[in-house]
């Protein structure tokens, strides 16, 4: 039981620091739209968005790295951050040269026209994400949540200080995110020790060499995930026009709050699917957690698909309602993305990153044919279909692969029903209208719980004697 505990109670931290960042973060919205222009606004998003594609491509996602080499009991910690910190830097010197270039050439203005905060901007968070990166590896979970808590209140406090106070504009946006990251940063360094790292003495010669090849990979599974999550919406733009990719791209509003769940579990999975590793996986550790996550993605995917209109009804104004057509399917590809995510968790425990990478750029490449024959064939729902079926591949592929490395124990075909289920859900959501809709979905609900009735019975068990073992506790 200890196993379960520890991911529980990472869960539970990493959730404190994700949702609360999130909720004030949103809070903001109406400050940024109130002070700054949309040309401003979309210059900033066109600086992180820069920034989130050339940060795994210029560190080789030394991050990711970081973080495996340092669950390890046997390597140097020191080595490793050591590493990671090199690469990161090298990194930000080829962003200098990007920099200069696009400078010279002009290839994109608004990158020129705030470069320094582009520069700054790349560097803090390629630096706080190697720090957290490594205080998860060193499990240090408690202080990557109290960061991730102080980073954005300080955010917060400095968007007040330098947009209302001082009225910088954007300028005071960009120093507002630069500073809240440098200073979590320095938080990072006081709790980890990191500045009595010697970077210059690396015992482990080997260790550079062996980061490199786990991490390289994890470039190319990077760029095929935005390709997968970001191609859609240009081949909609391409094929039917600005306007219809307005109207999917606010789609995706619904599946982010499944995907804002599946990150913070992602999280913490990482950790006890090194630690916890088993190839036989003789407690069923892994197959337990695979099946009690997908049952609960798929719950809350058929009950979001049941809702999908009257959540948009409040979330979808005007002619952007028509978005909720998209989202039955892209809410079912966010499933197969969370199972796939989990099962990438065991490739990184073996070191794998070469088939966790193979398999989300065939997913990438597939997304990107079934775009443009869908999309021309019926439309603006191509998009969201051909994200579903790539998604499906990515899944279809780990868990056919995963059998070399363990012993996974799961019931497929359940799943595969449950799946359809959902599909037949999104189906009905396009076919019914008005009281037959939804005596559709709740019958289908329906078949969904008794598919997996003894799984939840058992779950509510464990949920209730839990409940029972804390207030016992506290009495």
């Amino acid at each position: 039981m200890e196993n379960y505990r520890k991911l529980i109670k990472n869960i539970g931290l990493l959730s404190i620091s994700s949702f609360g960042s999130k909720i004030l973060v949103f809070l903001l919205v109406p400050l940024y739209t109130n002070i700054l222009s949309t040309y401003e606004y979309g210059s900033y998003d066109l600086v992180i968005t820069s920034i989130n594609l050339l940060m795994p491509i210029l560190t080789i996602n030394i991050s990711s790295s970081v973080l495996r080499f340092a669950l390890e009991k046997n390597i140097n910690r020191n080595d490793v951050f050591s590493v990671g910190l090199k690469i990161t830097i090298k990194g930000f010197i080829g962003l200098l040269l990007i920099i200069i270039i696009n400078w010279i050439l002009n290839i994109i203005p608004a990158l020129n026209d705030y470069c320094i905060y582009f520069m700054l901007m790349y560097l803090v968070s390629a630096l706080y994400q190697l720090c957290s990166y490594y205080a998860r590896g060193i499990n240090e979970i408690k202080v990557v949540a109290f960061a991730g808590i102080i980073q954005t209140i300080l955010l917060v406090l400095f968007n007040i200080i330098f947009l209302i106070f001082f009225k910088l504009g954007i300028s005071g946006f960009f120093i507002a995110n630069i500073l809240s990251l440098l200073l979590a940063i320095f938080f990072y360094c006081v709790c980890l020790k990191l500045y009595r790292i010697n970077l210059f003495n690396v015992q482990n010669k080997n260790i550079r060499d062996e980061m490199k090849n786990y991490s390289r990979p994890l470039v190319l599974n990077s760029i095929s995930w935005w390709v997968n999550n970001t191609s859609g919406r240009y081949i909609v733009t391409w094929i039917c026009g600005v306007a219809a990719n307005g109207v999917y791209s606010i789609a995706y509003k619904i599946p982010t709050i499944l995907n804002t769940l599946q990150s913070i579990f992602l999280q913490a999975w990482e950790i006890s699917a090194v630690q916890e590793y088993d190839p036989n996986d003789k407690n069923n550790f892994y197959g337990n957690i695979y099946h009690t996550y997908n049952i609960c993605n798929v719950l809350v995917c058929s009950l979001v698909i049941i809702f999908t209109k009257v959540i948009a009804h409040f979330m979808f104004l005007k002619d952007f309602y028509d978005a909720w057509k998209y989202v039955p399917f892209l809410l079912i590809a966010y499933v197969f993305g969370a199972m796939a995510g989990l099962i990438g968790g065991i490739f990184s425990a073996v070191k794998d990153t070469k088939m966790y990478s193979y398999s989300t750029i065939a997913g990438a490449l597939l997304n990107i044919i079934l775009n443009i024959i869908l999309v021309k064939s019926i439309g603006v729902i191509g998009a969201a279909v051909a994200t579903l079926i790539s998604y499906f591949v990515v899944w279809c592929i780990r868990i056919l692969n995963v059998k070399k490395y363990i012993n996974l124990r799961i019931r497929i075909i359940n799943d595969l029903c449950s799946y359809l289920i959902l599909l037949l859900q999104s189906i009905a959501m396009i076919k019914f209208t008005s009281a037959r809709l939804y005596i559709v979905e709740f019958f289908l609900f329906a078949l969904l719980i008794f598919i997996y009735r003894n799984e939840i019975k058992k779950l509510v068990e464990i949920v209730i004697s839990n409940i029972n073992r804390f207030t016992r506790k506290r009495e």
